[in-house]
């Protein structure tokens, strides 16, 4: 004789089912929620304590919109000019042409494979005007230069030579850029410089704090930058 199922067999299929589908759409919509948050994620610093807030370009961030950037809050840009001895990037002159009322600097990547003249030469021949703010001096363990770094003594005083070389043709100061790690192995490198701190935690030093790659905090855009603020007062020096 064939088995009898019960009677309650079958509410008990359909409750199962209703409550595998409520969990399925529960992390689904915890996913989209994250994935929400992140593409409009906000991480702004204090405006009442940082009240300058900035953004670094490249030409991988596209063409400079000074009045978007300032509709989003921005008072002041870092523009990538030249790395190593021959690299220039493609929109800085275009950029630095279009910044507006924005307050520009213009930074150096660091190279680890080229002299400190040749580098010197590189950026002073692209860059006629460094802008208002300190000259950036761009520095990564980048490739294979990560998990064996050069020696730090080769590092600060090839870094040293290309402050040296810089600040006298345009005469005026230079600002350090990385991360705190990375600082930290070039702390002796002018130690009186400012020092730009690429970072996700709030800085224990440093004039200015790149806390994240996001979207401006009053809009402006849809376009994420690497935002930063200047921790050392309330105004730009």
């Amino acid at each position: 004789m064939r088995a009898k199922r019960p009677i309650y067999a079958d509410t008990y299929d359909r409750r199962r089912k209703i409550i595998i589908v409520i969990v399925v759409l529960a992390v689904l919509a915890a996913a989209v929620g994250g994935v929400w948050w992140w593409l409009h994620r906000n991480p702004r610093p204090s405006v009442a304590k940082y009240p300058e807030l900035g953004v670094r370009m490249s030409q991988a961030d596209g063409v400079l919109d000074s009045s978007e950037l300032e509709a989003g809050g921005v008072s002041f840009v870092y523009l990538k000019a030249t790395q190593g001895a021959s690299f220039v990037d493609d929109n800085f002159a275009t950029n630095q042409s279009r910044a507006g009322s924005l307050k520009v600097g213009a930074y150096h990547y660091f190279s680890f494979d080229s002299t400190p003249q040749a580098q010197a030469e590189n950026f002073i021949k692209h860059v006629a005007d460094a802008g208002e703010l300190p000259i950036g001096i761009y520095v990564t363990y980048y490739g294979n230069y990560a998990s064996d770094p050069p020696k730090s003594s080769v590092v600060a005083r090839n870094l040293t030579s290309l402050i040296s070389l810089l600040q006298a043709h345009y005469q005026q100061g230079v600002v350090l850029m990385g991360s705190a790690s990375t600082l930290a192995t070039i702390k002796s490198v002018a130690p009186s410089a400012a020092r730009y701190v690429i970072s996700s935690k709030k800085p224990a030093t440093g004039s200015y704090w790149e806390y994240a790659n996001a979207k401006l905090p009053n809009g402006g855009t849809d376009q994420t930058f690497d935002c930063v603020v200047y921790t050392k007062g309330t105004s730009l020096p």
